[in-house]
């Protein structure tokens, strides 16, 4: 009976990379210095590119890095779910709401993860996604630096270090 309740192992890693990445990108520097808009839509889309980072490097390891990549979507989903639940919307508004939702993470995602894997320019991608609204050369330019450093340091990481979940981002700037 007490192994209905018990956790698996990439459940518990996938909610501390969750959390690591939920944390990260709600540092004010982002929206603040940088110009991502402090919308619902640009805090979801800077969560989704903390996500992206994770996902690519589990990659790596095979089954493994799958199952983990898919833990850490549910919790993702299931922390939309709470969130829209704490506005008051019913099981019908949340299924309407998420829809759209999880269709724009899957297509930035799948944006991210290509520009990072084939070194497309970073900085035109962050003008036209995550920084279209603000309009700055220079914001985007420091965010293409973000991703490409915390892209190599989050991928350096084994399979071990990764399910610790104990994710050290760079800092925005190199400074």
């Amino acid at each position: 009976m007490l192994g209905l309740f018990k956790r698996r192992a990439e459940d518990v890693s996938a909610a501390n990379l969750y959390s690591a990445c939920l944390s990260q990108s709600r540092l004010p520097e982002f929206y603040r210095s940088i110009g991502v808009a402090d919308s619902y839509d640009g805090r979801v889309d800077l969560l989704t590119l903390h996500l992206t980072f994770i996902m690519k490097a589990a990659r790596k390891f095979g089954a493994a890095g799958e199952q983990l990549s898919q833990a850490l979507y549910d919790v993702m989903v299931e922390d939309f779910n709470i969130a829209m639940r704490e506005e008051g919307l019913s099981d019908t508004g949340i299924k309407r709401r998420i829809k759209p939702m999880l269709a724009l993470f899957y297509a930035r995602a799948k944006v991210y993860m290509a520009a990072l894997e084939s070194g497309d320019d970073l900085q035109a991608l962050m003008s036209q996604t995550l920084l279209a609204d603000a309009g700055s050369s220079k914001g985007a330019a420091v965010m293409a630096d973000y991703m490409g450093r915390a892209d190599l340091l989050i991928d350096a990481m084994n399979e071990k270090q990764l399910r610790a979940g104990k994710i050290k981002f760079p800092p925005l700037s190199k400074a």
